[in-house]
């Protein structure tokens, strides 16, 4: 067993930026209820897109996401009259992109190689089954809900385990 303490990894509301992207393309400007921006992008997005967008990790003793560049993409896109969907998939394809990316750094500080996918993010099918490929590929451990919801509950849950067992982080 390995065990390990790593730096705080900030992170910002992923929901937040799917709301705003969701505004820029017009599916909905405002939201009726938590999540529904996530949920139309998810709807209209195109499964075989492959590409994505650019973007900047910036690594100022927290690990943080720059999504600046792939604003300004989404943006030269629809006015280039770029497809919705295929918009919506790469900006999903962005955030699998950079959410491997850390991954795979925590790995080189850690020596982890295991990932519980959890969040209200990944109620999202898309990106949970394709992040899900994403990692198993690159030779992690990819654990997902089966008994718990992927929501709030899941997370505090969680949280409330790893104090248990004396905090850090525990690969097997």
């Amino acid at each position: 067993m390995l065990e390990n303490n790593i730096n705080t990894y900030k992170t910002s509301s992923i929901g937040r930026l799917f709301d705003g992207v969701s505004a820029i393309l017009g599916l909905k400007s405002i939201v009726s209820y938590e999540g529904q921006g996530a949920i139309l992008i998810e709807k209209y997005a195109d499964v075989n897109e492959e590409s994505s967008y650019n973007y900047k990790l910036v690594n100022n003793n927290l690990i943080e996401f720059d999504w600046t560049p792939m604003i300004n993409e989404i943006l030269n896109d629809l006015e280039n009259g770029e497809d919705k969907a295929k918009i919506c998939a790469k900006f999903m394809n962005t955030l699998i992109c950079f959410a491997s990316t850390v991954t795979e750094q925590i790995r080189q500080e850690t020596g982890c190689n295991v990932v519980v996918l959890s969040g209200g993010v990944f109620q999202n099918m898309y990106l949970l089954n394709k992040m899900k490929t994403k990692l198993n590929k690159m030779g992690f451990s990819v654990y997902t809900h089966k008994r718990v919801s992927t929501n709030d509950e899941g997370i505090s849950l969680g949280q409330t385990a790893v104090v248990a067992n004396g905090g850090g982080i525990k690969c097997v």
